[in-house]
């Protein structure tokens, strides 16, 4: 794996690395739109959608500043890895292939299990189930 690839996990402590390297995420507002983002994956988060889901229903009249400040944050965390953190002209996008995000391998040992599980194929079922199992990773 290069160092500069981006890979993701969400399935514990939200965490992003660069090869080996953990990158720093900043502060925990600025954590939760990086995991707004890694949930929505490659498709545009709308500004008003994430002051919604970082703030809630009554959120500060600073939001739309204080998320422009946490994507430019983010965007410092992930300098070097290209442009995973585009803007649209209405909010952004983390861009990731599915093998930089570990809930997608998980999804596709899932469906692999459950496929082998239809064919009666249950050793196959219960490895994938076992590597789908072995993605999570505790706090």
């Amino acid at each position: 794996m290069q160092d500069s690839c981006l890979r993701v996990e969400t399935l514990g402590p939200l965490r992003a690395y660069a090869g080996r390297r953990e990158l720093v995420l900043g502060p925990p507002k600025q954590r939760a739109v990086f995991g707004v983002l890694a949930l929505s994956t490659n498709s545009v988060v709308s500004r008003d959608d994430l002051i919604d889901r970082i703030w809630g229903e009554s959120p500060p009249a600073t939001a739309a500043g204080s998320l422009h400040t946490y994507v430019s944050g983010l965007r410092r965390a992930l300098a070097g890895l290209g442009d995973p953190l585009p803007s649209s002209g209405s909010g952004y996008a983390l861009r990731l292939d599915p093998g930089q995000l570990d809930i997608r391998a998980v999804e596709r040992l899932a469906a692999r299990a459950r496929t082998s599980r239809t064919e009666q194929d249950l050793s196959t079922a219960v490895t994938a189930f076992d590597e789908a199992l072995a993605c999570w990773r505790p706090g």
